[in-house]
């Protein structure tokens, strides 16, 4: 080793992990308050650097010359990000690099994710990222409360690192890497207290000479306009609301009026939500509005520090600053000995709570494809609203069930309070995703979609219909379905109920057929009418019966025909009630074979081969003229057998007439 690499001699000394030290040369860092680090430094070193330093810790230790001796002021540390060998330097057998390092959540920009966390607060959120990210040791988190709880969060095609910043801002939490620490520790916030005092934590301000290694020799701030007041606003479904957080006013008291800014739909979905946002936004804007910038040669500066300023000629400037962002630079010269260092910085008061600036949640314009999932064993899955829940096809962290996402709406083409169209997706259906105003922590199903697993209903092109599936445990037999065949000469619109079909009509019914009807019915038909039922044709009308048929009516059955009536049965044809009429215009007959009762107006004829009349008590023939006549005998028999005639009475026989009994009186 050349005599003059001595690293105790030097005021740069830089550690790759657990290798070095090593001389540093040239040291370009900038660092910010809620920003990234970047950070480069030159050095030599006797041996090779093997990339297997990279995304690991490194520092670099600054020990300027003090009093004769040199002790470390600052440490600064990052993650290796990157390292380039520059040159060999042969005459001292030593080899030049540089390096460039990065804070821990800056190397979460080489990662990318399609994930969703669910029913998480922000701080298990960030934390489960560094976990994953393998970087959880160099997260420490100071907050008072955890954050909002998401019901659903999506990190969509984002990195990990951009999708931490807008979860911490969304918050109003800060972030910095603790200076004291050897190795990078990166701090995050949610208010003042976790800003502790730079070294020193007094500084004057001089612009002499002699004092520029202990003092501010430069000092500009700044007033700007801003805004004067901040509403949040959003929509929320499950209330079915307007949310509106009210005008959050600037605490500024020079303000300048009508400056509003308004925000819709910037991922806020309860009222003290939408509420704190506001508060938060114009936090960040008032702790910015009255920045100062300054130079000095002061290594403790480091963002997240506070100091105060004293001896300024503007009193008011001679108060408590927060330093937001620090650029230093450091050239160390040959012989080791003489080193320049110098820093710019800015800060702002401390009297404020200091906010870091709002960040814009992506925007999803596009529709996602997903497939519908649920618990194992069932076919459908939904809540009293409707709503279903997916797995999207790019969530690769996601499990296919009840529990892959929140629960979705499905748009429909109806919707209102207690009416509208409701159709759902099942389980195992591909569906269409989109989300309201682009937000991917709201998504709404827009559709459903065939797909090579899941074919059309129909695979002629001029039908078109719905066919729903039984369930559960339906089969392709098994559906309701409503068919339109648009083919030419063929249209047809077909119904199935795969059980009952119910038909409730408030009012009328109507309906023209201008052809045939034919209704087929496999068991009992029941036709019930509250009121009067009439069936009317203008051809012939036939009712048919294998079996049985009745016709019955609580008060009278009428039946009538403007020619003739006729009833026949291959057996019996019975007539019962309490009183029968048969009335004819003309005539009544009543035939069996040869034998016959005629009745017309001008009397009653029975014909038979035999006629018998029989009375278990009494007979009776009366009549004006009575007439009973045999044209072989003629038999009128009885216990006791009265012919009278109230005028005359004939018995006449061609033969002989023959009148006997146990008493036989004529009289």
């Amino acid at each position: 080793m050349a005599d003059s690499y001595t690293q105790k001699q030097r005021p740069l000394l830089v550690y790759l992990d657990s290798d070095g030290p090593f001389i540093g040369t040239y040291l370009d860092c900038q660092e910010q308050l809620s920003g990234d680090l970047t950070l480069t430094v030159e050095f030599r070193s006797e041996k090779e650097i093997a990339p297997s330093v990279l995304a690991k810790p490194g520092r670099i230790e600054y020990q300027p010359m003090d009093s004769g001796k040199r002790e470390m002021q600052r440490c600064f540390s990052g993650l290796i990000a990157d390292i380039e060998h520059l040159e060999v330097i042969t005459s001292k057998d030593q080899y030049r690099y540089r390096v460039s390092m990065c804070d821990p959540l800056s190397m979460l920009e080489y990662r990318r994710h399609c994930q969703i966390f669910q029913s998480q607060e922000t701080r298990a959120i960030v934390e489960q990222v560094f976990k994953d990210a393998g970087l959880s040791s160099y997260l420490s988190i100071d907050v008072q409360s955890p954050g909002v709880n998401h019901e659903y969060c999506v990190q969509f095609d984002e990195t990990d690192a951009a999708f931490v910043r807008r979860m911490l801002a969304s918050e109003g939490w800060h972030y910095h890497l603790d200076i004291s620490a050897k190795q990078p520790k990166l701090l995050i916030g949610d208010s003042n207290q976790i800003f502790k005092d730079a070294d020193p934590s007094s500084v004057p301000f001089s612009q002499e000479t002699e004092n520029r290694q202990q003092s501010i020799f430069t000092w500009h701030n700044r007033s700007r306009v801003s805004v004067s007041n901040v509403i949040v606003a959003n929509h929320s479904q499950e209330l079915a609301e307007y949310l509106d957080s009210g005008a959050r006013q600037s605490s500024d008291s020079s303000k300048q009026s009508d400056l509003e800014e308004y925000h819709y739909a910037d991922g806020q979905y309860q009222k003290e939500d939408v509420r704190a946002a506001a508060k938060t936004r114009m936090e960040s804007y008032d702790t910015n509005k009255n920045p100062a910038e300054g130079e000095c040669c002061l290594p403790g500066m480091a963002p997240g520090y506070m100091f105060k300023l004293e001896d300024h000629p503007v009193k008011s400037n001679n108060s408590r600053w927060l330093i937001t962002h620090v650029h230093h630079r450091m050239l160390t010269t040959e012989d080791a000995v003489e080193r320049e260092y110098q820093n710019r910085f800015s800060c702002v008061p401390t009297d404020l709570q200091w906010r870091p600036e709002p960040m814009h949640k992506p925007r999803l314009h596009s529709l996602q494809s997903a497939e519908v999932t649920g618990p194992d064993g069932k076919e459908t899955n939904q809540d009293k609203m409707g709503r279903i829940k997916v797995k999207f096809d790019w969530d690769t962290k996601g499990e296919s069930n009840e529990k892959s996402s929140c629960w979705i709406p499905v748009c429909q083409s109806m919707a209102g309070n207690g009416m509208g169209v409701q159709f759902v997706p099942r389980i195992g259906d591909a569906v269409l995703v989109a989300f309201i105003d682009g937000d991917p922590d709201r998504p709404v199903v827009a559709g459903s979609l065939f797909n090579g697993k899941h074919d059309p209903v129909y695979d002629t092109p001029t039908q078109a219909g719905i066919r729903s599936r039984s369930t559960p445990d339906g089969n392709s037999d098994n559906y309701n379905e409503i068919r339109f065949e648009d083919k030419k000469d063929s249209e047809e619109l077909y119904m199935q109920a795969e059980k009952d079909m119910n038909l409730l009509v408030k009012n009328d019914l109507g309906a023209e057929i201008q052809a045939n009807l034919k209704t087929t019915v496999d068991k009992k038909t029941d036709i019930e009418s509250k009121e009067d039922m009439s069936v009317t044709t203008d051809a012939q009308m036939s009712l048919k019966s294998s079996k049985d048929m009745s016709l019955e009516s609580d008060q009278n059955l009428n039946a009538k025909a403007s020619q003739d009536v006729a009833i026949s049965a291959t057996s019996n044809v019975s007539v019962d009630g309490q009183q029968i009429k048969i009335s004819g215009q003309t005539k009544i007959e009543l035939s069996v074979g040869s034998n016959s009762i005629s009745i017309s107006p001008s009397g009653v004829e029975i014909s038979a081969m035999k006629v018998s009349i029989s009375g278990q008590t009494q007979a009776e023939l009366k009549g004006a003229m009575v007439t009973v006549q045999g044209q072989a005998t003629a038999d009128l028999k009885g216990a006791i057998v009265n012919v009278n005639g109230d005028a005359m009475t004939n018995v006449k026989a061609g033969a002989m007439v023959q009148v006997q009994g146990g008493i036989t009186k004529i009289n």
